[in-house]
């Protein structure tokens, strides 16, 4: 099956998936929030890819690292979690905040992500906690290390990578933070305005 695809990034639709042009053929790809925020219309990208077969069709599930494909692939191993639920995870916490949730065992956190309840974060941890601290480093967990030849491979100047950053400076918690960015249209706003309206947000508690 295909490992990648790589082609014109022809469209981004909000709702989580994105037409990519090869030869001709334009495929369209299932992924984040996060992996549409890395990837511009009109250029040529690599998206990482997964085919899974459901209700007797075909659907191609992409995403801009490789390492973002492989912990979708662990999500969907715990018992509960489908592809929908898996993508919503990765589309809500970046990589370094779900790790770093399921290894503490911090469930405030995971049940930020819309359709999470206590059962299913106590789940994720109970299925996935050794998994992930065998794959990856203490180190890796922290802020900032979300780099090239780091944890994910997403570039520093990730927006929301880089708004994160901004709270996590004034004192606020990943949780805190994760609020905001969910309930903010981050995909369609510049970080000045992503970090002044999510300050008001913060500021009201």
């Amino acid at each position: 099956m295909y490992h990648y695809l790589k082609g014109l990034l022809v469209k981004k639709n909000t709702q989580g998936s994105l037409i990519l042009e090869n030869n001709g053929i334009g495929y369209e790809i299932l992924t984040t929030v996060l992996t549409l925020e890395e990837l511009e219309e009109g250029t040529e990208v690599k998206v990482y890819t997964k085919m899974i077969l459901r209700e007797e069709e075909f659907i191609l599930i992409g995403f801009s690292t490789p390492l973002e494909l492989e912990i979708f692939e662990l999500l969907k191993t715990v018992s509960g979690v489908g592809i929908k639920s898996a993508l919503k995870v990765l589309s809500s916490l970046s990589l370094s905040q779900l790790i770093d949730a399921v290894v503490t065992e911090d469930y405030t956190l995971l049940t930020t992500v819309p359709g999470v309840g206590k059962k299913s974060a106590q789940r994720m941890v109970i299925e996935l906690k050794d998994q992930f601290s065998r794959r990856y480093a203490p180190g890796e967990f922290a802020l900032g290390n979300e780099v090239d030849g780091g944890l994910t491979g997403r570039g520093q100047g990730s927006k929301r990578q880089e708004v994160t950053e901004a709270f996590a400076s004034l004192g606020y918690s990943p949780r805190e933070i994760n609020q905001v960015l969910q309930a903010l249209d981050i995909q369609e706003m510049a970080i000045d305005a992503i970090l002044k309206e999510g300050l008001k947000l913060l500021l009201k508690g």
